[in-house]
C-alpha cells in the first residue's frame, strides 16, 4: 500500500496517510526526460539528455481549519523531505509551492498541494564500520552492504545506473587519512588528505551536498576548518557509487584502527 510522509528541517514527521490529513490523487510521481537530437539522414542521434524536474502534487483532505494550520506551520519549516512507500521506502527533497485552501465542508478541507523536487529519488544507506563483521546498520539501509573495522573497508551494491553520491566521515585520531574506490573489483579513484586530524575531531568528504566539500568538524559539530587545501591534488576525492559492487577502504599513516562511517542516498530516475 503507497503511502507518503513529509519531514521538515527540525525533524518532524507529518503522516498524509491519517484520516484527519489524507492525500488523495497523487500525480507527478514518475520520471521525464528532456532529449535533444541531431538529424543525419534518417535517422535522430541524441546529442544530450537531462532528467526533468519532478513535482509531485494531489489533494489533501484535511479534518479541520486546525489541521490545515498545523500543516502550513509544518511545511514552513524548509527544507523538506517527501518519503514514499511503494515497491519500497525511498525519498524525495522537495519544496511545497502552493497549498489551496477551501471552505469547510462535508468530510473536511479539500486542498491541493504542490512540490517542486529538488533532487531525483533515492534510498538512504547508512553503514559505519565497527568491530562486528557485519556492521552497523541504519534505517534506510539498501540490500547487502558488509564492513570490516581492523582493514577500514565498506562495501555498498548499487544497482542503479546513476552515479549516487556520498557523505564520508572520517573520526580522528588518525594521520594523512586516505582512501580508493573499487567498483567491480576495478580501482576507479582515490583520496587522501595531507593532515593529522586530532582527537573528538572529524573529517566529512560530501558530494551529497553542492557545493562538494571537504570539512573538519568539532565534537559539536561546528565547523572547525574547511580542509579542501590539504587535499593530495594528485587523487580525485569525492566519491560517488557506482553500478555494481563498491568497496571503499581506507587507510592512514598513524597509529591503531580508523573509526569511518559511510551516508549514502542511491539514487533513482523513477521507482
Amino acid at each position: 500500500m503507497r503511502q507518503f510522509i513529509l519531514y521538515n528541517a527540525i525533524g518532524e514527521r507529518y503522516n498524509l496517510n491519517d484520516l484527519k490529513s489524507f492525500m488523495q490523487n497523487p500525480e507527478g510521481l514518475g520520471m521525464e526526460r528532456k532529449v535533444d537530437y541531431e538529424q543525419i539522414g534518417e535517422y535522430y542521434v541524441p546529442v544530450s539528455e537531462e532528467l526533468e524536474q519532478k513535482k509531485p502534487e494531489g489533494e489533501i483532505c484535511f479534518e479541520n481549519y486546525e489541521e490545515y494550520f498545523a500543516f502550513a506551520q509544518f511545511i514552513s519549516k524548509r527544507p523538506l523531505i517527501l518519503e514514499y512507500h511503494s515497491a519500497g521506502t525511498y525519498r524525495i527533497d522537495v519544496t511545497v509551492t502552493k497549498l489551496e485552501k477551501t471552505e469547510l465542508a462535508a468530510g473536511g478541507l479539500y486542498c491541493k498541494v504542490k512540490m517542486e523536487a529538488t533532487s531525483t529519488y533515492y534510498r538512504e544507506v547508512v553503514l559505519e564500520n565497527t568491530k562486528s563483521k557485519t556492521g552497523k546498520v541504519y534505517p534506510y539501509v539498501y540490500p547487502y552492504t558488509y564492513s570490516d573495522f581492523l582493514s577500514g573497508v565498506i562495501e555498498i551494491d548499487s544497482d542503479t545506473t546513476m552515479k549516487s553520491p556520498t557523505k564520508i566521515i572520517i573520526w580522528g585520531p588518525c594521520l594523512n587519512p586516505a582512501w580508493a574506490h573499487y567498483v567491480n573489483g576495478e580501482l576507479i579513484a582515490r583520496g587522501k588528505i595531507n593532515y593529522e586530524l586530532g582527537e573528538s575531531r572529524k573529517l566529512v568528504i560530501d558530494t551529497r551536498s553542492t557545493p562538494w566539500s571537504i570539512n573538519e568538524y568539532g565534537p559539536d559539530n561546528k565547523l572547525v576548518a574547511d580542509r579542501y587545501e590539504d587535499s593530495d591534488f594528485s587523487t580525485q576525492r569525492f566519491i560517488r557509487l557506482c553500478s555494481g559492487k563498491n568497496k571503499l577502504v581506507f587507510s592512514h599513516e598513524g597509529i591503531g584502527e580508523m573509526k569511518v562511517r559511510v551516508e549514502a542516498a542511491i539514487l533513482y530516475e523513477t521507482v
